[in-house]
């Protein structure tokens, strides 16, 4: 596609599709890619009901590996909060780059997965994680 679109993940969840991007949905997960590029996005409700998005937040990263305070970043997000990180793994012979996201509100959480071969392509995947909203006002 050759402009960015707003793309519906259901639960009044929204991404940013970026331009180039082709899109697939299998297995409750939102797929969309490009041959140097690649992002994922699921969803995820809390279990515990009166719980904060912190709370949910800790809950979800549990098990994550420990990153550099450089290869992280934890934001605001309204009511909510942003988290993220990255690491370049050489498992594959080649660098490879990855970067996870949580945008995390009261009860609900969307998490991104971004794999891409250009190190500039890290704001790319800063972009699509920041686009990451939950308008709670939608039907």
């Amino acid at each position: 596609m050759p402009v960015d679109v707003r793309t519906d993940l259901g639960d009044h969840w929204s991404v940013l599709r970026t331009s180039g991007l082709t899109a697939s949905f299998a297995d409750g997960t939102d797929h969309f890619t490009a041959p140097d590029r690649s992002a994922a996005v699921n969803l995820a409700t809390d279990d515990v009901t009166g719980g904060t998005p912190a709370d949910f937040l800790t809950v979800l990263m549990s098990g994550a590996p420990d990153t550099r305070p450089a290869q992280r970043v934890r934001e605001p997000l309204g009511e909510g909060v942003r988290y993220a990180f990255r690491l370049t793994p050489r498992d594959h012979g080649r660098p490879r780059h990855e970067f996870y996201g949580m945008a995390v509100t009261a009860g609900t959480a969307a998490g991104i997965f971004c794999t891409y071969e250009d190190p500039a392509d890290l704001e790319w995947a800063r972009r699509i994680r920041r686009s990451l909203d939950h308008a709670v006002d939608t039907p």
